[in-house]
Formats: C-alpha cells, sequence, structure tokens
C-alpha cells in the first residue's frame, strides 16, 4: 500500500501530528474547566447542603474513568464529559513531547586569556575536553573515576587551548558597545548584541509563561524553513531556539499555521495545482466503496450490483498483481475496505516552504525573513522570561562560515 511519503520529508511529522491532535482540547480547556466547576457549584447547592463533596473513585487501569465522571456527576453536559476527556489525554501526551532532560547545562567556555566567550553543554564541553583535547577544565574537575563532571559550588567552566577565531573577545566587543552607548556615539541598542545572549545563562523553563515542566524544544523560525536556509543561518546559531511548554507551543505553532495560509500562500503560491501534496485518485475510492459494501451489504444487494462490484474489485487485484486470481476472500475485501490509500502523491506538488526560501534572494532577505518570525514570535506569546540579550534584531548569520 501505498503511503504518505510526502509527509516523511519533514523530520518533526511524528511531532507535530501529536500536536495537532493536542491543540483541539487545548482550545477549550478553559471553558470545560469553568463549566465543570459551575456544574459542580449546583450539585452542592441541591443536593449536598453541607459543603461535604463525594468522593470519587476511579480505575486505575481505564484511563476513561479517570477522564470521566461518575454515575452522581452525570448532570454535567456531555460535551463537557468529551471535552474532559480530550484534556486528559492531551496531559497524557506531555511525556512523549516533553524534553527528558534539561535543555542548557550552562557550562561557562573562557578563552586562553581567561575572558568568558559563551556557555555550552555538557556534551560540547567533553567534546572540547576528552574528545579533541581542545580544552581544560577550568573548574570544576573532572572525576577520573566515572568520567563525569563533578557539582561544585562554581559554575563549571572549561579554558580553551587555543586562540579562538575572532579577533576581539566577546566581552571587550560588549564593552565597546556599551561605551558607543554611553557616548551617543552608536544607534544600536545593546540588548540586541549577540554577545550578552552567548555569555548570559538561560533558565530551564518556559521562556512565555515561566512554567518548568513539560518543556518542548521550539523554533522561532519554524522548522521546516529553517532547515532549507544556507548553514550560516543555522550554525552555531541558537538564539532561535528556545524552551516552550505544551499550550505554549501549540499558541505558537497555530500563529505560524495561520501565518503560513494567510501571507505566505497568497502572496508565493501561482499555481493552485502545486498546493496539495496529495490528491484523490476516484478509481482507487471506487475500488474502496465496493469493497466495503460487498463486506457490509452483501445480503441485501441485487445480484447484478454484487456482479458489477465484484468485477471492479477483480480488475483492480488483477492489475495490481498480474496474477488474475478471480476468487474474492473476506481477507482480501476487509484488506482493502480498511487499508486501500486512495490519495497519491501529487507530482507537481511544491511546499510553501520552498517557495518562500526561494524568493530569499540575498542575505538581507533573509534577515528580513528571520525578523518577522521573531516579531510574530513575540507579537503572539507576549514572553516574559527570555534570556538575557535576546532581541529581534539579534544576529541572524554566523559570520565564521
Amino acid at each position: 500500500m501505498k503511503t504518505l511519503s510526502s509527509n516523511a520529508a519533514n523530520g518533526s511529522f511524528v511531532v507535530q501530528t501529536l500536536l495537532w491532535l493536542a491543540a483541539g482540547s487545548a482550545i477549550f480547556a478553559a471553558a470545560y474547566r469553568s463549566t465543570q466547576n459551575i456544574a459542580s457549584s449546583w450539585k452542592d447547592d441541591d443536593d449536598n447542603p453541607t459543603g461535604d463533596q463525594d468522593e470519587v473513585t476511579c480505575d486505575p487501569y481505564d484511563a476513561r474513568n479517570c477522564c470521566r465522571p461518575d454515575t452522581d456527576q452525570q448532570d454535567i453536559p456531555s460535551h463537557v464529559q468529551r471535552e474532559l476527556y480530550k484534556e486528559e489525554r492531551r496531559k497524557a501526551s506531555v511525556r512523549f513531547l516533553a524534553m527528558k532532560k534539561p535543555m542548557y547545562d550552562n557550562i561557562e567556555m573562557y578563552g586562553p586569556d581567561d575572558v568568558m566567550l559563551c556557555t555550552i553543554g555538557k556534551k560540547k564541553a567533553h567534546w572540547y575536553v576528552h574528545k579533541k583535547g581542545l580544552a581544560e577544565w577550568r573548574t570544576p574537575l573532572v572525576d577520573e573515576g566515572d568520567d563525569r563532571i563533578t557539582k561544585i559550588s562554581a559554575p563549571p567552566s572549561i579554558r580553551l587551548l587555543f586562540p579562538p577565531k575572532s579577533k576581539k573577545s566577546k566581552l571587550q566587543q560588549v564593552e565597546e558597545l556599551e561605551c558607543e552607548s554611553e557616548n551617543g556615539t552608536s544607534n544600536r541598542n545593546i540588548t540586541a548584541n549577540p554577545n550578552l545572549y552567548n555569555i548570559s545563562h538561560k533558565k530551564n523553563i518556559c521562556v512565555a509563561c515561566g512554567a518548568s515542566t513539560g518543556l518542548m524544544r521550539h523554533y522561532v523560525v519554524p522548522y521546516a524553513y529553517r532547515r532549507l536556509l544556507p548553514t550560516k543561518f543555522k550554525s552555531h546559531l541558537s538564539h532561535d531556539v528556545v524552551l516552550l511548554c505544551l499550550e505554549c507551543h501549540i499558541c505558537a505553532d497555530q500563529a505560524a499555521v495561520e501565518h503560513r495560509d494567510n501571507v505566505y500562500e497568497p502572496m508565493f503560491r501561482t499555481d493552485p495545482t502545486t498546493a496539495r501534496a496529495m490528491i484523490p485518485d476516484h478509481q482507487l475510492r471506487h475500488v474502496k466503496s465496493c469493497a466495503q459494501a460487498l463486506l457490509k451489504h452483501r445480503e441485501k444487494m441485487p445480484a447484478e450490483r454484487v456482479i458489477e462490484y465484484e468485477t471492479t474489485v477483480k480488475a483492480y487485484l488483477n492489475d495490481k498483481s498480474g496474477s488474475g486470481n478471480e476468487t474474492l476472500t473476506t481477507s482480501t475485501l476487509q484488506e482493502l475496505a480498511q487499508n486501500l490509500e486512495t490519495d497519491l502523491p501529487n507530482p507537481n506538488h511544491v511546499p510553501i516552504t520552498e517557495l518562500v526560501i526561494r524568493s530569499l534572494l540575498s542575505d538581507q532577505d533573509v534577515g528580513e525573513f528571520v525578523r518577522s518570525w521573531r516579531k510574530l514570535f513575540l507579537e503572539t506569546l507576549q514572553p516574559r522570561y527570555l534570556p538575557v540579550g535576546w532581541s529581534v534584531e539579534s544576529a541572524f548569520e554566523n559570520d565564521s562560515l
């Protein structure tokens, strides 16, 4: 059977699928919680004037029982019960989407002159010190017994054994920028300086709401676009990769989809036949419909209609296998009725992401493109916990590449 091969191009297809399953319930979360509270207050007033609430017990092996009220709470509308069930399923999906380890280890990296350059993760520090021998531990020392970084009071840090490519240290560049700002000789905003972002310690919390659990890696410039950009616009540039909780991630993802459909599609899609990744095959749909009818309604159908449908299904099987098998078993009909894919890949399909990236003819165009996504991110979530130095005007290109 044919599969949705076009979806395989997106490395985050599974995650996006789970997100969209969760998105519907997130929209109604506040509504059904408030409705549940109202219904509970009615029950307290009418059936339990003392204010004592009945205990609700759940079978731990039946997830539905923990998502739906018992028989004493059937006064809650059925549509609210359904949304409550969806909300519990949404919460259960968090464990599949959330990061298992902290994103930021905040290990400080210093140059040979003991000037701080940036913060890195444990894996990168291990690569510098143990795998390549390009750095040494400044603090803390490495426990030779298990080759792991030990916890001490001072922030963990490494010192490079070679001078970095940049002629000026990052701290020197920050100091120069501060002097320019004080003297009024620069129009640049010091918070837009990427070096402040690089040397700052990042917190493992949602940058929008401050949540510390159920965190996910989020691309400010959606990954579908980012992966198509040249290497110099994404290598060693973590500025546009932030932490969000599931609810904030869904909100940002919905805004990105709306931006794609309402802005990019009308602007860049000139040929409507290239829009759909999959197109329906009406012949396959007819074959599947015939197989379903033969399975469910053969006894009620006229004999000539049964012969017609069997002929259609046999012709499809003969064209597919070339065996000329004239027998139709129940298992064959079930396979066709349940698993026959009736939509085929559109050979003319061009993803909107490719059309958008093709339109970026210069580095300046890429910069405007990146900044537009940063602005949309700020407008959508109004984040309150962005790392120090994060700015719409921060660098979007790695000059060292």
